[in-house]
């Protein structure tokens, strides 16, 4: 609904448990309503509670009770949504009633199914990824013309191109999470999930960057208020240098999720590229006030360090980096020693040799910027050349990449901007360092 912004249930969720009041929700939030429900489940029976409350006033502006057969669930969410629409105000185009009365699928199992796999994608957890693509498959088992189960399967499958575990390449699975995204397109164009999917594959993996554009483009249109797809977005528009518009996508994306921590370190890691280093610090401090134990915010901060040669610092982020898993807490004590005796290039050597044991995707990505820091263009070169060949999401910000500087008149990057259909020259743009 255009005339309506609506947080992400994200940034809801912290207060399932709360104390607050709903003035102090709202002003956390930005926003000006919340909207209070409960949900029972009899047989085939259901009962949904719903409240709308003026936050400022904390004051109930409407109230209903449904009762209804299960079978009815989809037609409880339209007159939900359309009262709720009608006590703001907000006037629905006939585009926006038909996506509002627009039931997903006729087989309530397949529903539930297709919930279940969405819960575990969400919440992740031990056996995540298993078990949503055990539930999203049997929604789609039951269903074949589902096209949320395909969306979402399609979904599950791209983040776990990112998480850096190397089981099968990355090659291998685009191809798969491709014909999904299409699936849900042809069964449903009025999908936003699947273009913003299709626009990452374009532009992180292959590189065509006015599909790319086009993809998310179509996406925003259908849904205006997915932060993660203005997130997703951002990062194309900043890999081709329309850096102001990258940065007007994530404040978009901040304020439709303002409790997300990794909006936050999205922004932080292009504040830096950028050179805006009190903004970067300032939106890293931002993600660990939401969540202490995130590491890459750690990884930023150390980054953030590394460039303005605080050398110092830079290690005790890597020290709180270390403590944080319980795998690697050993290690903090060895690196605050062998940098006091050696210096940081001793801590990148360190880092290389640990790079080294570990069995990711994303790897030779990291040690070619050791390596680069380092002074060692030519391995620094030949690890980016096969994380072009590898096709690791993080190639695609080399250009702009703080360990990459001494490595912009070389044949070799420049031959890599070019494969990758970027610009091989820096010209004006070369004042944000």
């Amino acid at each position: 609904m255009s005339q309506i912004k609506v947080i992400s249930s994200t940034s809801m969720e912290q207060y399932r448990e709360t104390v607050k009041t709903a003035s102090e929700i709202a002003k956390d939030l930005g926003v000006s309503y919340l909207l209070e429900a409960s949900v029972q489940q009899y047989e085939d029976k259901i009962r949904i509670i719903v409240r709308l409350i003026e936050a400022k006033k904390d004051h109930q502006i409407w109230s209903e009770t449904y009762d209804r057969s299960l079978k009815d669930i989809f037609a409880m969410q339209t007159e939900i949504s359309e009262q709720i629409a009608k006590k703001l105000n907000a006037n629905l185009s006939l585009e926006e009633l038909k996506q509002v009365e627009r039931m997903p699928t006729d087989d309530l199992e397949a529903y539930s199914l297709y919930l279940k796999g969405k819960y575990f994608k969400d919440h992740g957890g031990e056996h995540s990824f298993e078990n949503s693509n055990k539930y999203y498959q049997e929604a789609i088992d039951k269903d074949p013309e589902f096209a949320l189960a395909y969306s979402g399967l399609a979904d599950l499958h791209f983040m776990n191109l990112f998480t850096g575990l190397s089981q099968g390449t990355i090659l291998d699975k685009l191809n798969n999470i491709r014909q999904l995204a299409l699936i849900a397109t042809a069964l449903d164009g009025g999908l936003a999930e699947p273009h913003s999917i299709l626009g990452s594959l374009e532009g992180v993996f292959n590189y065509n960057w006015k599909e790319a554009e086009k993809e998310f483009l179509i996406a925003i249109g259908l849904d205006p208020e997915n932060y993660l797809t203005r997130m997703q977005y951002a990062r194309i528009l900043f890999v081709t240098e329309r850096f102001e518009e990258a940065m007007e996508q994530l404040s978009h994306a901040q304020l439709l999720n303002p409790l997300c921590y990794y909006v936050y370190s999205f922004s932080a890691i292009y504040k830096v590229q950028m050179g805006n280093y009190d903004e970067a610090i300032d939106h890293t401090n931002k993600a660990l006030e939401i969540n202490k134990g995130y590491i890459t915010a750690y990884w930023i901060n150390f980054d953030l360090h590394m460039v303005q040669e605080n050398y110092d610092l830079a290690i005790r982020e890597l020290q709180c980096i270390l403590e944080l898993d319980p795998n690697t807490g050993q290690y903090s004590p060895v690196v605050a020693k062998l940098y006091k005796e050696n210096g940081i290039d001793e801590i990148f050597k360190w880092l290389i040799d640990y790079d080294k044991t570990l069995n990711e995707v994303n790897v030779p990505f990291f040690m070619a910027q050791k390596y680069s820091f380092l002074g060692e263009k030519d391995k620094a070169l030949e690890l980016l050349e096969k994380s072009l060949e590898l096709r690791i999401p993080h190639i695609i910000r080399i250009k702009h990449n703080i360990y990459f500087r001494n490595l912009h008149s070389e044949p070799r990057f420049l031959a890599l901007l070019k494969k990758m259909n970027l610009r091989a020259t820096y010209g004006p743009q070369k004042t944000i360092y």
